[in-house]
């Protein structure tokens, strides 16, 4: 990022298929006074709002809806004085939403913009998926660490590991849920919550790793 030499830096996933325009809707969002936008993704989950720019997510869920870095673009002068990312989530996920949290908390300017459009690329291999979610599991305590006061008890080992046990009571009363691909995944990261926590009362989770002052210019 510190390399970058344009006013803006953009973002997408190397597996995923940009539509047309994409660039240029990018610029055509930001030059209006956000400091941060994202567009619609084909194919993924969770989304903030529509193709046509409807909110999907309640506002009281702001917080914590994350801008994803498989699509989105930033002002580059507002990115590097937040420090940019948080470099210690350095297996797999929550990045672009700890950096959302600490966007909103500062005050920028986060926007939808429709026409800035992506196609997701889903990862269909069951190893692979499998080990993101376990990681991702992992970094979601992480984040809740880093910002108790959205996550308020969240990193709490009780909390987890009942949330497991329930996903593993649910899986022997109804054995079919097993094929369902929700449910496995609930599970996965699930127990990468357990994992994340005990870890972390065991080793710390140390300080954020954002670009230093001296370098955010």
């Amino acid at each position: 990022m510190l390399a970058a030499g344009g006013e803006v830096i953009a973002f997408c996933d190397a597996d995923d298929e940009v539509v047309d325009g994409w660039v240029q809707a990018a610029w055509d969002a930001l030059i209006t006074g956000l400091d941060v936008v994202t567009g619609y993704v084909h194919g993924y989950a969770s989304q903030i709002a529509g193709p046509d720019g409807t909110e999907i997510l309640r506002e009281s869920h702001a917080l914590r809806v994350p801008v994803p870095t498989c699509n989105c673009a930033v002002v580059r002068e507002a990115f590097l004085r937040l420090g940019g990312f948080d470099e210690s989530f350095n297996r797999y996920g929550h990045e672009d939403s700890e950096f959302s949290i600490r966007a909103r908390l500062a005050g920028l300017r986060i926007g939808f913009y429709p026409p800035m459009q992506l196609r997701f690329s889903a990862t269909e291999d069951l190893m692979t998926l499998s080990r993101k979610l376990f990681h991702s599991g992992q970094a979601e305590v992480r984040m809740w660490v880093r910002h108790p006061e959205v996550f308020p008890n969240q990193n709490d080992l009780k909390s987890v590991t009942d949330r497991f046990g329930q996903w593993v009571i649910k899986s022997v009363r109804r054995p079919l849920l097993m094929k369902e691909r929700k449910h496995v995944r609930q599970g996965l990261t699930s127990f990468g919550n357990v994992v994340g926590v005990l870890k972390g009362k065991r080793k710390g989770w140390g300080n954020p790793e954002l670009i230093p002052p001296a370098n955010r210019k």
